[in-house]
């Protein structure tokens, strides 16, 4: 046994080492093409399948009486990133988080009753197979150095699948599975060629030229083929890994020609401006698209994109440029999210059955995704999303019933967000007998070591601002000095300066000039006029507009609190001692956030306990709590502090603005709710929503509560709120 490591995990139970690099590895990172089969449920497993499992007892993990929806096919189970179990089958890529039926779940109880009534269990327990594997013999299973392998074919080159096999060892048969093993791995990211049994890498900077290209011009395949010399056909295989890897989204617009979305919206606006009015049956030609609909989806983007502003003829077999009914509607949809049908129709001066049809338009030409509600509106499905997110953070667990409730939605539609949710992993929770339930809070959090933007800015100013000067223009004495760094300055030689500078502008103009910047032996000096004293702030470079501002309402402020001092002045500069406090208030001096550079903490982590009792504190002092400043204030990541956010909702202390930004406790809302309805006796619902930034239905909520317990008298009529 080597004394070496494994290479890819540390390991030290070497399996197999390489005798070329001196690389070792153990059993789950040696390079393999085994195969594993039971002998009773016929189930197949490849060396990687046993390595994610952590099957390395060699026995069939599939659970008797389970059925996949999809192929018939014995099921697994898995468990995901958020420690939900759930079922996987054995034979196709079907699994119950992410396809329907939806099931998931962390209590096993909880996934085998969901899993018997949608019909994939038919037995009321997780009873493994168990039964012993069997390893798939074959004349070409091998074992070689993983590391070898991929430092060959990765370093830029084309490799025959046969001299791939002759400096491996292996049978030529064996090479096409392999590298495809090690392409699923993402070791190898560049293209096989079966037809060709090749392997085609690209050198790095090689790489970056071909993406500079795609991204920047029409790609002409023949061309390309011929400076590459390559066949035509392995350059589009080219072309199309390197805009998966990229995420680069493109089309062929023939057999020929390659062109980047991006370019082909720059193009079809030109081509909408240049012609004023497209058939939509000339652009799916000219864009080369699979049908009339994927035309009006590029035309569609495009308009979202701002390129261009245009509409459909009323039949939408036309794009026509310019603006409309259409256009302010959609971008009426566009803004808000969601419109309710009658108001949007009454503001646009139009029948409400109009924006109806033109709404169903929208959706059928891919211009709006989103559905219609049932308290007669139309919303966005990134609006819903946003909106049962905000609901779902106010509670450990809902039911769908509720979730119909208070959206407005069909049971369907509800089930369709939460299971997209979960997918695009924006939702950690499990779906169980029509109830939603959220996945737990982490119990510990790491601070962070970044510096919040805003501090950064004021580390530039410290480096900028050198000293202060503030000085009588009667007689150009200076009444108050502060240096802001180590760099000296004789206050009455500069004072006396400034002063026959700011007099030589006054005599050659009628009036006073107001000077306020200019340049004294390499530095910048930042001066502010006020009725009796003149401020001189000496900098590296001119200021910011930030800190001009401050220096001229410190000016005021410094005026304000000396005027019976400075309008006798006998010379005496003591009085003005004082004027430090005003440094402190407009420029930080004692908290040493301006002037000093603050130091990093080191990462730490706080209890949840400890995190609770801060954010309480905080709470407690501000009832109205923006998230990024608590960010900065407690060092603790957004998404973290959301977390711990969630237990003070439950416990029914505040709630999540609609926009998730900020949270506001119980008590400031009434405190708000109060202050607004006060203003009128008729208020609309979604103007209150808007000035206290929390959602309609929960304005309604709120406020039929309150009456409820007696606390206001009123009635809410057509989404308006009447106070008696």
């Amino acid at each position: 046994m080597s004394q070496n490591n494994c290479a890819e995990c540390g390991n030290p139970n070497i399996f197999y080492m390489c005798t070329d690099c001196n690389r070792s590895y153990c059993w789950e990172h040696t390079a393999s093409n085994e195969q594993f089969t039971c002998p009773r449920c016929k189930a197949d497993y490849s060396k990687m399948d046993l390595v994610e499992m952590g099957n390395f007892e060699f026995k069939c993990s599939t659970i008797d009486k389970s059925r996949c929806p999809k192929c018939k096919s014995p099921l697994i189970v898995k468990t995901s990133d958020k420690h939900q179990l759930y079922f996987h089958c054995t034979k196709c890529e079907w699994n119950s988080l992410f396809n329907t039926p939806l099931i998931a779940n962390e209590d096993e109880t909880q996934l085998i009753n969901e899993g018997v009534n949608k019909g994939v269990l038919f037995r009321r327990e997780l009873r493994p197979c168990n039964s012993k594997l069997k390893q798939i013999k074959s004349d070409h299973q091998y074992l070689f150095c993983p590391g070898c392998f991929i430092d060959l074919l990765e370093r830029g080159d084309i490799f025959e699948f046969n001299k791939i096999a002759i400096n491996f060892n292996l049978n030529p048969k064996a090479v096409p599975n392999l590298l495809k093993i090690y392409r699923d791995k993402g070791k190898l990211k560049h293209v096989i060629d079966p037809i060709k049994k090749l392997y085609i890498s690209l050198r790095p900077d090689f790489e970056k030229f071909l993406i500079d290209k795609i991204l920047n011009e029409q790609i002409n395949l023949t061309e390309l083929a011929d400076q590459m010399q390559l066949e035509e056909r392995q350059v589009r295989l080219l072309i199309l890994n390197l805009t998966k890897i990229k995420s680069i989204m493109g089309r062929f617009l023939d057999a020929h020609t390659f062109v980047v979305d991006d370019l082909i919206y720059q193009n079809l606006a030109q081509l909408i401006k240049d012609q004023g009015s497209v058939k939509i049956k000339e652009i799916s030609k000219k864009f080369r698209t699979a049908d009339e609909k994927e035309a009006k989806r590029l035309i569609s983007e495009t308009i979202k994109r701002g390129l261009v502003k245009a509409f459909y003829s009323p039949d939408s077999s036309t794009i026509i440029f310019g603006e409309g009914i259409q256009t302010k509607l959609l971008e009426i949809i566009q803004e808000k999210g969601k419109i309710y049908i009658d108001r949007t129709a009454k503001a646009l001066g139009i029948h409400a059955n109009l924006v109806r049809n033109q709404i169903k338009q929208f959706v059928d030409n891919g211009q709006v995704d989103g559905w219609y509600t049932q308290d007669r509106g139309f919303a966005t499905i990134e609006h819903l999303k946003i909106e049962i997110l905000g609901i779902l953070k106010l509670y450990e667990k809902i039911s769908l019933k509720e979730l119909v409730s208070r959206m407005f939605l069909p049971l369907k539609y509800v089930e369709i967000l939460l299971q997209t949710l979960i997918k695009e992993g924006k939702l950690a929770g499990a779906l169980a007998d029509g109830v939603f339930k959220r996945a737990e809070i982490t119990p510990v959090v790491t601070t962070r070591r970044v510096l919040p933007a805003w501090i950064t800015k004021k580390i530039e100013a410290a480096k900028n601002l050198q000293h202060i000067l503030i000085i009588h223009k009667l007689s150009g004495a200076c009444l108050f000095s502060f240096s802001c760094s180590e760099l000296g300055f004789d206050p009455d030689l500069v004072s006396g300066f400034l002063q026959a500078i700011s007099s030589f502008g006054s005599e050659v103009s009628a009036k006073e000039t107001g000077l306020e910047e200019i340049r004294y032996q390499g530095f910048v000096v930042a001066l502010s006029e006020g009725e009796l004293v003149r401020s001189a702030f000496i900098c590296n470079e001119s200021p910011s507009t930030t800190l001009m501002s401050n220096i001229k309402y410190f000016t005021i402020k410094f005026e304000d609190h000396h005027r019976q001092g400075l309008e006798t002045w006998t010379g005496d500069v003591s009085i003005f001692d004082k004027a430090l406090d005003l440094v402190e208030e407009y420029f930080k001096v004692g908290s040493k956030l301006l002037f000093l550079i603050p130091k990093i903490p080191k990462d730490k982590t706080l209890s949840k306990e400890k995190m609770l009792k801060k954010l309480q504190n905080l709470l407690k002092t501000k009832g109205r709590l923006n998230l990024d400043k608590a960010e900065m204030e407690l060092e603790v990541s957004k998404p973290q502090i959301q977390k711990f956010l969630l237990n003070l909702a439950l416990d029914g202390i505040g709630r999540f603005t609609i926009d998730q930004e900020e949270f506001i406790t119980e008590e400031k809302l009434n405190e708000e709710v109060a202050e607004i309805i006060l203003t009128s006796t008729e208020i609309p619902l979604s103007q209150i929503a808007q000035k206290i930034r929390i959602g309609e239905n929960e304005v309604e909520e709120f406020l039929n509560n309150l009456m409820k317990q007696g606390m206001i008298s009123g009635r809410i009529e057509n989404r308006t709120f009447y106070r008696q």
